[in-house]
């Protein structure tokens, strides 16, 4: 039997070890980032399963990945750790990129950090196949509903990186947008706040806190401009 002391440097390593895996994550979601402006044409019109589709398509490609055993998958049913898989599936929930690895320190346990992705636009826009204008706000309320509300619900992991996908406008105007939606709904002590993360150059990250001492991480990829700053 393990000792206390044993058994909290036991969940330091653990921790620890998960940190690591998230910084490599992260640096290959910048990577992934950087190749998909470089080489894939996103607009407006593009939905977020198909940038997650590019995003997931790079990191998984990507040499260092490789070297590291990670992968990237795509649109996958959430089942409970220990749970036997039920005869329909159908109401699960679904996680856009799931990113699989290995803690080889540590008896090789697997480590998986998820990304859950929304489009963001700031103002109405009017895709070529339809005739009417869409809200920016529908996107701005559903990045809060089916986003931060189903991360405070627990329909995905705690693990979760919240993405914004900004294909209009830039990445202050979608976050000032979310937050107005929220301070309108007596939530203003859950307003996004950046942060700088200086390892990783061209992704913009935020963080909000809510009720219970929960903390959601954002992360924001602008694809209205081109351009990498």
């Amino acid at each position: 039997m393990m000792t206390m002391n044993e058994i909290r440097l036991e969940r330091k390593h653990v921790q620890n070890a998960f940190h690591s895996f998230k910084a490599h994550c992260f640096r290959l979601l910048d990577i992934a980032y950087c190749k998909v402006l470089k080489n894939e044409s996103v607009d407006y019109s593009w939905d977020e399963n198909a940038i997650s589709e590019a995003i997931a398509k790079y990191i998984e490609d990507d040499e260092m990945a490789t070297q590291l055993h990670i992968s990237a998958n795509l649109e996958k049913r959430l089942l409970a750790e220990n749970s036997p898989v039920p005869h329909r599936v159908d109401n699960l929930p679904r996680i856009d990129i799931i990113i699989s690895g290995f803690e080889w320190a540590h008896n090789e346990r697997r480590v998986k950090y998820y990304m859950e992705a929304k489009n963001l636009y700031c103002k109405n826009f009017k895709k070529p196949q339809n005739t009417n204008y869409t809200s920016a706000k529908y996107y701005v309320r559903r990045y809060i509903k089916t986003g931060i509300n189903n991360l405070l619900s627990e329909h995905y992991p705690k693990d979760t990186l919240l993405l914004g996908y900004v294909l209009i406008g830039t990445i202050n105007d979608a976050i000032a947008k979310v937050n107005q939606v929220l301070m309108d709904n007596l939530r203003k002590d859950e307003n996004i706040y950046l942060e700088n993360r200086v390892d990783f150059p061209h992704l913009v990250f935020g963080l909000s806190h809510h009720p219970k001492g929960k903390i959601i991480e954002h992360c924001f990829l602008l694809f209205s401009d081109k351009s990498i700053h």
